[in-house]
């Protein structure tokens, strides 16, 4: 069974990398049309990427004597971040409609008995959660 399930996943592999050598003509979004998360992105050759990384919310209150005060809860924090992504972009030419892959940490929330709040995080994104065309 073990051998099976490698050799599924090295032809999975291998014919994503030949269909990608025609690659497409424009951007693609591979997902549920309800979905503001795609399960996969085709990006034509030859364009080119821009990373940004270590981008975090703005400080709210430099007088706060909590994270909470100084920085807000998740929600507020989230809309920072993407206001701060989306400032970055902008000064390269881009847009959010230019992004193709956003990895997010959402630290455990004390207020939240301590878990991650991420729902709080899903109403931040939906704010700016641009739909594209989808395959």
């Amino acid at each position: 069974m073990k051998m099976t399930m490698r050799l599924f996943f090295v032809f999975v592999a291998l014919g994503s990398a030949v269909r990608a050598a025609d690659g497409p003509a424009d951007v693609v979004f591979a997902a549920e049309a309800a979905s503001p998360i795609a399960n996969g992105v085709g990006v034509p050759a030859g364009r080119t990427y821009f990373w940004t990384s270590g981008t975090v919310p703005s400080v709210v209150n430099k007088n706060g004597a909590t994270t909470y005060e100084r920085y807000g809860d998740t929600y507020a924090q989230g809309v920072s971040a993407l206001k701060n992504v989306a400032a970055v972009l902008a000064a390269q030419g881009l847009t959010l409609k230019d992004v193709v892959y956003l990895r997010v940490y959402v630290a455990p929330d004390a207020a939240k008995g301590p878990k991650p709040d991420f729902p709080g995080w899903f109403k931040a994104y939906g704010e700016f959660s641009t739909r594209r065309k989808t395959r």
